[in-house]
């Protein structure tokens, strides 16, 4: 099933999906903010260290379920990951200007 997604979101799970960690970091900014696993990682540097750990960690995919807009912020629900015990995850992405 395909998904219309907004192309940065779909620029990320491109990115995410293909272990491209270059594109991955264009699509943040140096001051950008994760929330992950009850940890919160600031700043570009901190992020791509936290993706490459992640994907060592979980070798996951990103697969798109549905997406939907609310209080200006993309939520996109995506199903199980590889290594992931089957859990499914909410991407809640916003673009901060």
């Amino acid at each position: 099933m395909s998904i219309d997604l907004p192309k940065p979101i779909a620029t990320y799970i491109a990115a995410e999906n293909g272990n491209d960690a270059e594109a991955l970091a264009q699509c943040f900014i140096d001051q950008a903010v994760v929330r992950d696993e009850n940890q919160t990682i600031e700043g570009l540097a901190a992020i791509k260290l936290w993706k490459v750990e992640t994907k060592r960690k979980y070798q996951h995919r990103i697969e798109p379920r549905a997406s939907v807009q609310k209080d200006g912020n993309t939520i996109t629900g995506s199903g199980p990951e590889q290594n992931s015990g089957g859990r499914t995850c909410d991407l809640s992405l916003a673009k901060v200007r």
